[in-house]
C-alpha cells in the first residue's frame, strides 16, 4: 500500500510540474539577476549586459537532462521523512546506443536489495522499470524504486531549467497572475555534492488565498551542466513548510 500512495503522489507532482520531460514553454517569461523581465534567452544561451552600454554577450551555463554516456554512474541516499525510510539508489549507465539508454538500477533499503536492467529512450526509460508483475515478490521494491527515481533524479520538475540560462537570480514564471501571484522556478545559489557543483532551484508557490486549494509542494533541486540528472532532489509540505523526501547524490562517476 505505502509504494501505491507513493506512485500516486507521483502523478500529483507530475501534473503540478505541467511537462513529460520536453522543457519548460519556451514563451515562459523570465525575471533575471538584475531584477529586470523580458522574454527569456535559453534557447540561444546568451544574455546581453546593458548595464554599461557596450552591449557585450556573454555565454551562460546550460543544462542538457539525460544526456547519458556508457560508465556514467550516481548513486543517492533516499531520505523518505513520511514513512521513515532510508535507502541507497543508483543507476548505472552500461550502453548507449544514440537514444537508447541501458542502465542497472538498484534500491537497497538495507535489508533487501533489488536491481534490474532497463532499456529505452533517454526521456522515458522509466516506462521499461514501471513494466512490473504486481503479484510478484518484487512489487513492492520495483513501486519503491520507481517512485523514488520519479520524485528524484528523473523528477518531470527539473525540465523547467533545461536549456535555460543558469545564473543565481534567474526566475522563471510557470502559472499564475499578477493577482494571485505566480508560481515561479528560481535559480538560488550555488552547492556541491560528489565533488560535483551545481545550481541551487527552487519551484516556489504563492502563499495566497486563491492557491490553497492546490497540492502546493514546494521543489528544491541542484543541477550542473557537468552531469545528466540533478543531483539533489528534494519536497517541501506547502502547508506545514517540512521537508518530506530528499535525495541526495553521494557518489559520481562520469561516462
Amino acid at each position: 500500500m505505502r509504494g501505491r500512495l507513493l506512485v500516486g503522489a507521483v502523478a500529483v507532482l507530475i501534473v503540478l510540474a505541467g511537462c513529460t520531460g520536453n522543457g519548460p514553454p519556451s514563451e515562459a517569461p523570465v525575471v533575471s539577476a538584475d531584477g529586470s523581465s523580458g522574454e527569456s534567452a535559453g534557447a540561444s544561451g546568451t544574455t546581453v549586459d546593458e548595464g554599461d552600454g557596450t552591449n557585450e554577450d556573454t555565454v551562460a551555463a546550460q543544462w542538457e537532462r539525460f544526456s547519458f554516456e556508457e560508465g556514467e554512474f550516481y548513486r543517492y541516499r533516499v531520505n523518505d521523512v513520511r514513512n521513515g525510510e532510508t535507502a541507497t539508489l543508483t543507476w548505472d549507465v552500461v550502453a548507449v546506443d544514440g537514444s537508447e539508454v541501458t542502465a542497472d538500477v538498484t534500491l537497497d533499503d538495507g535489508n533487501r536489495s533489488y536491481t534490474r536492467t532497463v532499456t529505452g529512450e533517454n526521456a522515458t526509460i522509466l516506462w521499461d522499470l514501471r513494466n512490473v508483475d504486481y503479484e510478484s515478490d518484487d512489487a513492492d521494491a520495483a513501486i519503491r524504486t520507481v517512485g523514488y527515481l520519479t520524485l528524484g533524479p528523473f523528477n518531470a520538475m527539473t525540465a523547467y531549467y533545461e536549456h535555460r540560462e543558469l545564473e543565481v537570480g534567474n526566475s522563471w514564471r510557470l502559472s499564475g497572475t499578477p493577482e494571485a501571484g505566480y508560481m515561479t522556478a528560481n535559480v538560488e545559489g550555488r552547492n556541491s555534492y560528489a565533488g560535483l557543483e551545481c545550481y541551487e532551484t527552487a519551484i516556489r508557490v504563492p502563499d495566497g488565498e486563491e492557491w490553497a486549494d492546490s497540492d502546493s509542494y514546494e521543489f528544491e533541486s541542484c543541477i550542473t551542466p557537468d552531469a545528466s540528472l540533478a543531483l539533489r532532489t528534494a519536497y517541501y509540505d506547502g502547508e506545514s513548510g517540512e521537508k518530506t523526501v530528499e535525495i541526495v547524490l553521494e557518489e559520481y562517476r562520469s561516462g
